[in-house]
């Protein structure tokens, strides 16, 4: 409880379960607390190994920041035909146990009003053994961002493997 006031973002992230029937966003079984992340100030986690988010058509999507692929976990999200508005985007988000996220998108956008990070690997990441992995296919739709930082393949901060593949849609940055 003395912890809540000394990380605020940690308190607002709702991790992704992946527990309800389906791995839809809207499907409130598939959040912690049974809470779907739905404003610029909720962070939406996904941590949990072996995870697949969608966004379909018709759904809206929105919160503070998008993590993939957190703290060690293997997981992903599919963007197909729904929108994603997010202040930030962690297309794999590492500590010191690594993190590989995956985030494809087949039509429908995503809107970052702050950085698109692939991955964003934190100064705790030090061994080469853990190194973060973050990816992007964009094979329609489209994803907007005011700034991308694309891992440059060390550990530490700033590090880890990035890669983009566009064979359809567009990215547009800042």
């Amino acid at each position: 409880m003395l912890l809540a006031p000394a990380l605020p973002s940690i308190a607002a992230d709702i991790p992704y379960t992946d527990s309800g029937i389906d791995h839809l966003w809207s499907n409130s079984d598939n959040w912690q607390g049974s809470t779907v992340p739905g404003d610029n100030s909720t962070g939406a986690a996904n941590w949990n190994e072996g995870t697949q988010l969608e966004i379909p058509i018709s759904t809206n999507a929105v919160c503070g920041g998008f993590m993939l692929g957190m703290y060690g976990s293997n997981n992903s999200a599919v963007i197909a035909g729904g929108t994603l508005a997010c202040n930030w985007l962690d297309i794999g988000r590492s500590n010191q146990n690594g993190g590989n996220g995956t985030l494809t998108i087949t039509s429908g956008s995503a809107t970052v009003s702050g950085a698109l990070s692939i991955p964003n690997q934190f100064s705790s990441n030090t061994d080469p053994a853990n190194i973060g992995q973050g990816q992007l296919y964009l094979t329609g739709g489209s994803i907007s961002a005011n700034s991308i930082q694309i891992g440059n393949g060390q550990n530490g901060a700033g590090g880890g493997i990035g890669s983009i593949s566009i064979t359809g849609g567009s990215l547009m940055v800042n």
